[in-house]
């Protein structure tokens, strides 16, 4: 099955490469996802109105962000099926050189499941705050049909070289499962990042659709890994890669040793 890396290049296709990201971070199920692409209802059109939405939101998203970088991967074996993607964002300068913006979960009603997401996703933002130029991995996803079959490597291939010619660290925030992939790419694991929010007020913790969220979040969490220009890590060590700004102190679970 040879697989290729392409750009992703319409809007068309995006319901087929979200639709495989949602397989993706459903086995094993992640609950950021159900933040960031939420079901809503139960009938027989809600998969495709969450597939359709979700796709609409990443176009757009993508499009107005001149960083943006999406590809897929295909099986050109199977009608060029898109198999696994990617979203890498390569800053030329800070991008939060005028300070961390406040994240807004617009497809989201006004509630609790609103402000939980926001609150979710502000944690996000302040570990992106790295104060340079680099490169960021928004997000790798490969099929469960398809792992272990050199998709990944395409992806990570791809953002190296790109890092290489531009002289730029890549940073990268990775679950559990993509982190042994990073690693193989001169990619070292820098923290690990607790992502639920901080205590709410008494009313949003009290209440039962905040408390869900609470619940469904419970260590949801990450791991920072980084390479350094070039992927020479002589003369760094892990203070060298911190984000930037005064984050609390239960915000690092624990320090992940070379």
């Amino acid at each position: 099955m040879p697989l290729e890396l392409r750009p992703l290049l319409s809007a068309a296709e995006m319901p087929e490469y979200v639709s495989c990201y949602l397989e993706a971070f459903s086995n094993p199920d992640s609950a950021f996802t159900h933040l960031a692409a939420p079901v809503y209802g139960s009938d027989a059109t809600a998969h495709n109105d969450r597939v359709l939405g979700f796709s609409a939101r990443q176009w757009f998203a993508h499009s107005a962000d001149p960083s943006s970088r999406l590809f897929k991967v295909v099986d050109t074996e199977r009608n060029n099926k898109i198999i696994g993607g990617a979203k890498w964002n390569v800053y030329l300068e800070d991008p939060f050189k005028n300070g961390v913006p406040k994240a807004s979960a617009y497809w989201w009603p006004p509630g609790p499941s609103k402000r939980y997401t926001e609150a979710v996703f502000n944690r996000l933002l302040e570990i992106r705050n790295r104060g340079k130029p680099h490169i960021l991995c928004y997000y790798t996803f490969t099929h469960p049909d398809y792992r272990r079959k050199r998709a990944g490597n395409l992806m990570m291939e791809w953002a190296t070289r790109e890092a290489d010619k531009l002289g730029l660290e890549i940073h990268i925030e990775g679950s559990p499962l993509g982190s042994s992939l990073y690693t193989k790419h001169e990619l070292r694991i820098m923290q690990i990042a607790e992502l639920n929010p901080p205590l709410g007020t008494q009313e949003e913790e009290t209440n039962e659709e905040w408390k869900t969220w609470r619940e469904l979040t419970r260590g949801l969490r990450c791991a920072l890994l980084t390479r350094p220009v070039q992927g020479n890590w002589t003369g760094h060590d892990k203070r060298d890669f911190r984000p930037k700004g005064d984050l609390t102190t239960n915000f690092w679970e624990k320090q992940i040793h070379d």
